[in-house]
């Protein structure tokens, strides 16, 4: 990749979008990308979404031992925060080669998944890649008044999205657990379009 080009972990949500927007104003050439692993299509959502901008997509599966791995963190922790987090690190771990930049949607105010300011340097040191989070430095509320700004979306506690939250649920029920008893309920987004003073 050259020095102009990035991708942008994207899940279709109004905080992957922003991230997407930000770089692609600033000049760059964004690929917005979805992982999954095999488990269910709803990366598809993602692909949805980032059409309604006008961007471009990729989606890329990944072996599902990183899934796994993932799910039996979650299990033996009896919440996600580390088993999304480690799941994280995986994919930005293995999509950093011959990337100029990666980027996500993290806020300040995220929980999970996020990255340390350490494993950002040691990734960027390793893989001569650059990481960026343009939204590290924003809460909930700044990044809810830019997506109001350019953004039609939807908020709910069961959107379909592209996230590895959804396919880390439905793994989990295959392995015969319950997922609504390992994850606390929160409100996720999902991109419809842009508002129409901004298409």
């Amino acid at each position: 990749m050259s020095g102009d080009e990035a991708i942008v972990l994207f899940s279709g949500g109004k905080d992957s979008s922003l991230t997407a927007h930000l770089l692609q104003n600033a000049g760059f050439d964004v690929t917005c990308t979805t992982v999954s692993f095999g488990i269910t299509d709803a990366w598809r959502e993602a692909e949805h979404a980032a059409a309604s901008l006008g961007f471009a997509h990729r989606h890329i599966e990944l072996d599902r031992k990183l899934l796994d791995q993932a799910c039996e963190r979650i299990v033996a922790d009896g919440r996600p925060r580390e088993g999304l987090r480690q799941l994280h690190l995986a994919v930005v771990e293995t999509l950093a080669p011959n990337t100029a930049i990666i980027a996500d949607g993290t806020r300040r105010d995220d929980i999970t998944p996020k990255l340390t300011p350490a494993e950002m340097r040691s990734l960027e040191d390793r893989h001569g890649t650059e990481y960026w989070a343009p939204l590290i430095g924003m809460g909930h509320r700044t990044v809810r008044r830019l997506a109001d700004r350019l953004f039609q979306y939807e908020e709910g506690t069961s959107l379909l999205i592209g996230d590895y939250e959804r396919e880390v649920r439905a793994r989990l029920t295959e392995l015969g657990h319950n997922p609504s008893t390992l994850f606390p309920v929160h409100v996720q987004s999902k991109i419809i379009g842009w508002r129409s003073n901004n298409g």
